[in-house]
């Protein structure tokens, strides 16, 4: 993204440095989504999930 006066802050916060993709095209990392996770210890769960 090149830099421009006219994006607001709240822009620049979000886009500013990131390339587009070569390959994708993509120009945000994405986001993924998941509702399972995995942790090494049962006591993980109470300290994220009590």
């Amino acid at each position: 993204m090149t830099v421009n006066d006219s994006f607001k802050l709240e822009t620049l916060a979000i886009h500013a440095g990131q390339e587009i993709d070569p390959t994708t095209m993509s120009r945000a990392v994405p986001l993924y989504q998941t509702t399972s996770y995995g942790f090494k210890e049962r006591s993980m769960l109470l300290i994220y999930f009590h």
